[in-house]
């Protein structure tokens, strides 16, 4: 059977676009597993499949315990960037054990830290809880931290202080984790990964 042009240009295009996404996956896997270096390249439209990617990379790394947290920016339901932070660190305190005590302690203490500004947020429940294990003895195994969709977060101010305050614990080296961030390329987004202080610390 012979198939007219525009549906063989069709599988053929689906056949590319499903390698891309197989040769996608096992390069951010590989990033966090074996250190490797991250895709140079990832870039399409929106609904191109890289939540899909995402989402498959997080199971993935999920099942070999090396993920420590994923979230998912969505225009219709997860905007807030105040939701960011806090629903990554309750996620790293449910795979360690030692860090979801310090957590809590110090939620108990004082319940409005999951109001504050978001550099505070990361700052009180991310950073600060990893140095004193550290301090403990107990390091943190390095963990992937995965943040889709950061072109559907509320602001542009507050797309660009989330890079920002991740670039910043990178440059710093205060948490052990691979950061990845999947976004469409909006101009403010882009802007910021292109600044001195954040560009030579990412790809």
């Amino acid at each position: 059977m012979v198939l007219p042009i525009q549906e063989q240009h069709l599988i053929l295009k689906t056949t590319t676009i499903v390698a891309a996404r197989e040769q996608y996956i096992a390069d951010i896997t590989n990033w966090v597993t074996e250190s490797a270096n991250p895709p140079s390249s990832m870039r399409g439209p929106a609904g191109v499949g890289k939540s899909a990617i995402t989402r498959t990379c997080t199971e993935k790394l999920k099942e070999t315990g090396q993920l420590g947290a994923a979230f998912f920016f969505t225009a219709t339901k997860h905007t807030n960037p105040s939701c960011l932070f806090t629903t990554i660190a309750y996620q790293l305190a449910t795979t360690i054990p030692d860090y979801r005590t310090i957590i809590d302690e110090r939620i108990s203490k004082d319940k409005t830290l999951i109001e504050k500004k978001i550099a505070f947020q990361f700052r009180s429940l991310i950073v600060e809880p990893i140095q004193e294990l550290g301090k403990q003895g107990k390091r943190v195994q390095p963990k992937a931290v995965f943040i889709d969709g950061l072109d559907e977060c509320a602001g542009k101010d507050a797309q660009a202080e989330i890079i920002e305050i991740i670039a910043s614990s990178v440059r710093e080296k205060c948490t052990p984790s691979h950061w990845a961030i999947f976004s469409r390329a909006e101009p403010r987004i882009m802007s910021t990964f292109k600044q001195g202080n954040i560009a030579s610390f990412t790809h």
